[in-house]
């Protein structure tokens, strides 16, 4: 019986490409990156992405796994370039996808309004938007019969007050976010 000859990325796993979310283990810190092993690839962050996840890269060490996003294939030294903080920004669109999925409340700040609605913030800095079509009814029934010009003044007096919404619409790939009340 002849045995059949696997190529490396069977043995290995599949190649990341940008976007994919991967786990390594730090083969080495030296200076403003880290060097870690992917199994199919060696990957690094640096530059901008180090410094920007310094605290965090500071606790780790060699030998630990850890996960990161890929932002670019054949960066520094032909190794894939990694990212912490699109991963955790990542992370958080996930997290709004399965509170979507679920069909649960979520609570935010109102941080903005136009006349078309309300721009509410929930997890850390992701803002969406509130149509006025999908206020509640107890809130249309604060705005109905108002001239444009007093429509927005009364939407400006909802700025900085605390709302739940539910998540209508989730475009986890323009990051856009559309709630209701209803």
């Amino acid at each position: 019986m002849v045995a059949k000859k696997k190529k490396n990325s069977e043995i290995l796993g599949k190649f990341p490409k940008e976007g994919d979310i991967v786990e390594g283990v730090i083969l080495e810190k030296k200076g403003k990156s880290v060097w870690i092993d992917l199994g199919v690839a060696l990957g690094v962050i640096f530059g901008r992405e180090y410094l920007l996840a310094k605290n965090s890269l500071k606790k780790l060490k060699p030998g630990e796994k850890i996960k990161a996003k890929v932002i670019e294939i054949n960066g520094e030294g032909g190794a894939v370039e990694l990212s912490l903080k699109d991963l955790k920004e990542e992370l958080k669109w996930e997290k709004l996808k399965q509170i979507k999925e679920e069909g649960k409340e979520i609570e935010g700040k109102v941080v903005g309004a136009n006349k078309g609605g309300l721009l509410i913030k929930v997890i850390d800095d992701i803002k969406g938007f509130l149509p006025i079509s999908r206020f509640s009814e107890e809130r249309l029934e604060e705005i109905k019969d108002l001239d444009p010009e007093k429509l927005l003044e009364k939407l400006q007096k909802f700025v900085g007050k605390p709302i739940k919404v539910k998540i209508l619409n989730l475009s986890l790939k323009t990051h856009r976010l559309i709630f209701s009340e209803k």
